[in-house]
């Protein structure tokens, strides 16, 4: 039965007849927030009464307007929870997945003019008149502190927190942005629309992350002193502050509490083709289609999305609701053709709408009797929830038992071998819809909804195949989507923007703590507005993961050509992309990374714009204009190599870089060891020898390659290889260590390739002590199967080893060379 008592985020719910009486002068108070000064009508929090209260880790303070609860999570995550009467909702089991923290040791002193609480890494002084917080490192450097004329305020429903804004601080976060990063000076309203997913947390640069925990539409603004977070309803605050000082010890203790991301399969970092049903040939039509992108234009391709009809609903398909009996529109034996897609090594997802179309009467009429509909003035909401869609209700994404009900209908599609879902149209709860289940109406529900639904999904898949990774594609998400991998933009509006808009949201995403991001490229769109596709087709090949829609060709050979190359790169960096996926499931650090994040006390990377971190050793900055052949790099501190022709920079500086309409800048931190997947590969892993390992000497360096099945969930039981390469500078050569692989995953056979980006009179080369053979042309050495070359123009020593994937190489380069 519905549970109509269960709330979480918001306020006892009315009587469904008074809903509208409500909503009236909730509206109007909506205006009056946003025409009015921001603290004009607000009741703050006011003077501390004593005595505060200690249970566990959480210290309570009873004030003259309302009580303050602080929670001490951990050394470094506090939680501020405030309201007007003391009795605070139950914790929601949505967004937040940790509450139940270890006891963590505090200190607690009761001074004149403030309570002082001290854990191992941080100092809180509560403030007693008026009540406000002030946060310290353990050097006693001021961190955060709350205005001093009012922080912690309310006005009816609406809950605000103002602070201090300083010189220093800049402001990074609050999701997926086409914009600049730096959000200092901006006013930022949080709202899902269509291919926004907006998230309620941000970073400062001064050491310090906040997570408004809420979903309604949230107000932050950073225009001016005090800066201010805001939502309109919920009638109390609850905020998490976490301590850094880095952004990345921040992301990761964001994402203990919001969850990190499970592993997506390797293919899905692979490039994709989004396919509609009839207007491609149904079943035949993708088959060939994928057959030519590989054979005839010689792109590589893991991955179908698959756009179809089914029940009377026009192009979108649900899941299963007359499967197999009645076919599936346009595609009669989507099993059979599941099965062949496996059989040619390129794996499938369906699109799909989070209801049930009111035509397909035994589900719709099953939904309504279990009451898993999202409802309206009393009765299942009936309307249009995505284009071409015919009329229908959506799905209570909040009761466990409908989401339940909705995964199942997913075990035909992944019975027959489907990969995953690709949820579209999650943003159309709001005003009078409610969830009889949690009691959330639409206003508040409306951010949560589309997560909710991607959760839905994945927890579908997983359930079915408990050890067949697979992904869900949500569009437009909110706080902890990064559980349910991959988020993407799905048929973006920014196309405007074009590259720089696209990036600009995937690293806001990862400033958010959403690491893994696809961009959609519809070239059918861009060629009508004349978009810049030979650059399109650059940069798509080398985001997170990349998708065409409708069409994979454009008809410009500029364009077919860069497209070709760049994918086959992504296809051969695999190595590297995949290492970096794995080290965000532990930290939550996304693989495409904001400079800032990297390095964040150098102020220049706050406004670098268009161009990001692949990882940490490779810069990548796409042009935008099929027309303009240059631009500028901001370098940070460092040596920076260019990776298609040597060039080296000195960093800490920006740079006018011309790149002819077919190239993309890409430059390699010195230091950068680059493990590379060999050339020619149509679809992931489809050849696995030689690796080659490039290696830009500096110094001592080292990189550890993370290698598992690929599609399993055995990596999260320790079944994974790890194998370290590291690469020594000496006085008179260099040295070059290939670990043995630790870990229970086997490492097929296959050979080594190593190339080292360094101008050296090279003497030898010695495998395990062993002298290898000196080549002394190129050719002689490409068909040896070990030995090595030196090659004098492009200043790369080349060694070739047969084998060794599961030995140690240690390779010694004597030259002479004063260091």
């Amino acid at each position: 039965m519905p549970n109509n008592h269960i709330r979480f985020f918001n306020t006892p719910k009315p009587p469904l007849t008074h809903l509208v009486a409500m909503l009236l002068p909730v509206c109007a108070l909506c205006l009056i927030f946003a025409t009015t000064p921001i603290y004009a009508d607000w009741t703050y929090i006011g003077n501390y009464v004593e005595p505060y209260h200690v249970d566990g880790n959480t210290i309570t303070f009873t004030c003259t307007n309302g009580v303050v609860k602080i929670e001490i999570c951990t050394e470094d995550i506090l939680r501020i929870q405030a309201g007007k009467s003391g009795i605070f909702r139950p914790n929601e089991p949505w967004v937040v997945i940790k509450y139940n923290w270890p006891q963590s040791p505090f200190s607690l002193t009761d001074k004149p003019a403030c309570i002082e609480i001290k854990t191992r890494r941080i100092t809180l002084k509560v403030n007693k008149s008026p009540f406000r917080l002030a946060v310290y490192d353990k050097n006693g450097k001021l961190l955060n502190a709350d205005c001093e004329d009012g922080a912690i305020g309310f006005d009816g429903e609406k809950v605000i927190c103002r602070k201090k804004l300083t010189p220093t601080d800049h402001f990074f976060g609050l999701g997926q942005r086409y914009e600049k990063s730096d959000l200092r000076g901006e006013k930022r309203e949080l709202w899902v629309t269509e291919n926004v997913t907006p998230i309620p947390f941000f970073m400062a640069t001064d050491g310090y992350g906040i997570f408004f925990h809420n979903t309604w539409k949230t107000i932050f603004d950073f225009t001016s002193d005090p800066y201010y977070f805001s939502a309109p309803g919920g009638g109390e605050l609850d905020y998490y502050f976490i301590y850094g000082p880095s952004f990345k010890h921040i992301l990761d203790r964001y994402t203990e509490l919001t969850g990190k991301s499970p592993l997506p399969p390797k293919w899905a970092f692979g490039l994709y083709y989004s396919a509609w049903a009839k207007e491609q040939g149904g079943q035949s039509g993708i088959l060939n289609t994928i057959k030519a992108a590989r054979e005839t234009h010689d792109w590589p391709l893991d991955c179908v999305r698959v756009h179809s009809k089914n029940c009377g609903q026009g192009i979108w398909a649900s899941p299963n609701l007359n499967w197999p009996d009645d076919g599936w529109g346009a595609f009669p034996k989507v099993d059979k053709m599941v099965q062949k897609l496996h059989e040619m090594n390129c794996h499938s997802i369906f699109w799909e709408n989070p209801g049930i179309p009111a035509d397909c009467n035994d589900k719709h009429a099953e939904g309504v009797s279990r009451g898993y509909f999202i409802m309206q003035n009393g009765a299942p909401w009936i309307g249009n929830f995505g284009y071409g869609m015919n009329k229908g209700s959506l799905i209570d994404f909040c009761n466990p038992a409908a989401r339940k009900w909705w995964g199942d209908l997913h075990n035909f599609m992944a019975d027959f071998g489907s990969d995953g879902a690709a949820g579209d149209h999650g943003e159309e709860v709001h005003g009078t819809m409610y969830s009889a289940y949690s009691g959330m109406t639409g206003e508040e529900l409306h951010n949560l909804y589309s997560m909710l639904y991607d959760m839905a999904d994945w927890e579908a898949y997983k359930a079915r195949m408990p050890n067949k990774r697979c992904i869900v594609f949500g569009r437009s998400l909110w706080a902890g989507c990064q559980r349910y991998p991959m988020q993407g933009t799905q048929d973006s509006h920014e196309f405007k923007k074009y590259i720089y808009g696209e990036m600009m949201g995937a690293i806001n995403f990862g400033l958010s703590g959403v690491p893994f991001r696809t961009y959609t490229d519809n070239v059918t769109r861009e060629k009508k507005l004349n978009g810049p596709i030979a650059r399109i087709s650059q940069y798509l090949s080398l985001g997170v993961g990349g998708e065409r829609t409708l069409i994979l060709w454009t008809g410009d050979e500029t364009a077919a050509r860069n497209y070709r190359f760049y994918a086959k790169l992504r296809y051969r960096l695999m190595p590297y992309i995949y290492t970096y996926a794995r080290i965000t499931t532990l930290t939550g650090l996304p693989l495409m990374r904001a400079l800032v994040l990297e390095y964040q006390d150098d102020p220049e990377t706050y406004s670098a714009y268009g161009q990001y971190l692949l990882g940490k050793e490779l810069l990548i900055a796409p042009l935008w204009s099929d027309t303009n052949f240059s631009r500028e790099i901001y370098l940070p501190k460092g040596q920076w190599i260019d990776f298609q022709d040597g060039t080296t920079y000195k960093g800490s500086r920006t740079i006018i870089y011309n790149a002819p309409i077919t190239k993309v800048p890409i430059l390699v931190k010195a230091g950068a060891i680059i493990p590379m997947a060999p050339p020619g590969q149509r679809y992931l892993d489809e050849k696995k020898s030689p690796l080659t390992v490039r290696i830009y000497p500096k110094a001592l360096s080292s990189f550890e390659l993370y290698e598992d099945d690929g599609t399993s969930y055995d990596y999260e039981k320790g079944v994974y290889a790890l194998t370290t390469f590291t690469c020594v500078e000496k006085t008179d050569g260099l040295v070059v260590i290939k670990s043995a692989p630790k870990g229970s995953y086997a490492i097929p056979e296959r050979d080594h390739v190593f190339a080292v980006y360094k101008q050296m009179p090279v003497k030898s080369v010695t495998k395990n002590g062993t002298p290898l053979s000196c080549f002394g042309h190129k050719k002689m050495f490409d068909s040896s199967a070990q030995g090595w070359f030196y090659d004098q123009a492009d200043k790369i020593i080349w060694a070739k080893i047969k084998g060794g994937a599961n030995e140690p190489i240690v390779l010694n380069f004597l030259g002479n060379v004063a260091h």
